[in-house]
């Protein structure tokens, strides 16, 4: 396999040097080789290759096989792009809408997404319904937004499926869509279920979602800390409860932090801890959370974990308040008379 593949591409043939660059880059048959890779893939484009276009794309994007060098990288996708490449388009329709490499311009992005979709590419499709949905680059217009959705996800997006779902609140989509491995639909079906008071079903969704590769979802984590902590379905456990609590902190779950400094404060599968009660109850506010603002302002109304100070209570109330907390609030009211 691999001598015919070396001698197909020391004749020339453009397929057999992006196959042998590919070779060298996974370390297929060989040991891997970045730089190898990078010499197979500039054969193989200069003939015309389009896939090897778009891998040398990649390596000068992320410094694979030769120095970082995110405009080279560009003019390998725009290569690509020209010659019928929706994968290189997706690539330059995001560059130009995120400003990496380029000046942001959603005009240029949304023409590379058109000319992807046009070739029947899913993502693409996808990511203009999100467009259309929500009104970036273009006026919101909801029934073209369902119309890509709808081709997208009949190309076997999975995350279409999931739009499809959240906007006519359809089981079935969010089945499909979780069937394709989306996250975000199992953390959809935990909901449904649980409001069925199905705990152990939903226990089960809730599971495959934060365990889903390659980072699961927050939201799924925070849930199955919540299932732990009040035994929905399952018996109560404390220590996993803390665990699935600090693991959808990493990604900064507001509800998931707030939970934890109530832990630390009440002593609830951890050591009563005000300070560090007082930490997590600061992160959830940072991360908007208004329940933990009020829990911050009476730490400093009390000195509770934390040196008293009214004026810095009053200003987490405030904010609280401001953001529409009821409690906050009544706490003001009480306060001020």
């Amino acid at each position: 396999m691999l001598e015919k593949l070396i001698h197909d591409a020391e004749n020339k043939n453009a397929e057999a040097m992006c196959k042998l660059g590919d070779c060298f880059y996974y370390g297929w048959y060989v040991d891997e080789d970045f730089e190898k890779a990078v010499e197979w893939y500039k054969k193989s484009a200069e003939l015309g290759n389009v896939l090897a276009m778009n891998m040398l794309g990649i390596c000068f994007e992320y410094g694979k096989g030769t120095q970082f060098d995110i405009l080279r990288a560009i003019d390998w996708y725009r290569l690509a792009s020209k010659n019928g490449s929706v994968y290189a388009m997706n690539k330059l329709g995001d560059f130009y809408f995120r400003g990496v490499g380029v000046r942001k311009n959603l005009d240029k992005s949304l023409e590379f997404y058109r000319r992807s979709a046009d070739l029947n590419d899913g993502s693409a499709m996808c990511i203009l319904g999100e467009w259309y949905e929500s009104g970036t680059g273009v006026e919101i217009d909801r029934e073209k937004a369902v119309e890509y959705f709808l081709k997208s996800a009949s190309l076997g997006n999975a995350f279409a499926m999931y739009k499809l779902g959240k906007i006519f609140d359809s089981v079935d989509c969010f089945q499909r869509s979780a069937d394709l491995g989306n996250s975000s639909a199992m953390y959809e079906l935990g909901k449904k279920f649980e409001a069925e008071k199905n705990f152990e079903t939903a226990f089960d969704f809730y599971k495959r979602s934060a365990e889903n590769y390659p980072l699961g979802n927050a939201n799924s984590m925070y849930a199955l800390g919540r299932f732990f902590e009040h035994g929905l379905g399952i018996e109560r456990n404390f220590e996993q409860m803390i665990f699935w609590y600090k693991q959808a902190s990493k990604f900064r779950q507001s509800d998931a932090m707030y939970s934890l400094g109530k832990c630390f404060e009440r002593g609830k599968g951890v050591r009563v801890d005000y300070k560090k009660s007082f930490e997590w109850y600061k992160k959830s506010a940072d991360a908007g959370n208004t329940d933990a603002m009020n829990k911050l302002g009476y730490f400093f109304e009390i000195g509770k974990g934390v040196e008293k100070n009214l004026q810095t209570a009053l200003w987490y109330y405030e904010r609280s308040a401001n953001a529409g907390n009821e409690s906050a609030e009544k706490i003001l009211k009480h306060l001020r008379k």
